[in-house]
This record gives structure tokens, sequence and C-alpha cells, in this order.
């Protein structure tokens, strides 16, 4: 059985910022990056600012455009040296954004 954990936002917002941890991952060296799958084609790939590395904390700042309506697949991408790690590996992650009102 698959889960599918959700986030929500509002289409056209600029905030709030997306915050997330990959707990008990220390991402000293390290670099996160987020990958959207608009449901309409298309992508928006962000880097990380990094929070606490040793704590495993970063979030992702939205910018005007990047909250358009609809519900998409989020993934996030980790890279250690030349090793590659995309969350989450065994579920989906949804980013629903609905309409202003």
């Amino acid at each position: 059985m698959t889960t599918c954990a959700a986030i929500y936002r509002v289409a056209g917002d600029a905030g709030a910022d997306l915050y997330s941890e990959f707990e008990g991952v220390d991402l000293t060296d390290k670099s996160v990056s987020m990958t959207v799958r608009y449901e309409t084609g298309g992508e928006l790939n962000k880097d990380a600012v990094i929070d606490d590395a040793t704590a495993g904390t970063f979030h992702f700042v939205w910018a005007v455009g990047d909250l358009v309506e609809g519900v998409h697949r989020l993934e996030y991408t980790l890279v250690d040296g030349t090793s590659i790690r995309r969350y989450p590996s065994d579920s989906t992650l949804a980013l629903v954004v609905r309409a202003q009102v």
C-alpha cells in the first residue's frame, strides 16, 4: 500500500516557506534540492537553505509564480559527493495548491 503525505499552499503565494528535516541525517558537506512536478507538465527545481546541518533541518523559499493551482508531485534530492538519494523513496509526497479566494 502506498501512503501519501500532503503539503497545502495557496496559488500565487510566496510563503510560507517549506521547512523540512531529514531526521538523523547530518547535512554537513551535502546539498538538498526539491523538484515539484506540476500536474499540467513542467517542473520546478529549488535548492534548499540549510538551517542546521547537524540537525538535518532545511527549508525552501517560495517565489511568486512557484505555487500554481493543482495537485503536484514533490520530491527531495540529497547529494553527498557522488551519492544521490531521492525522498520519499517508498511513498508519494503531494503539493496541493488551491486557488486564491
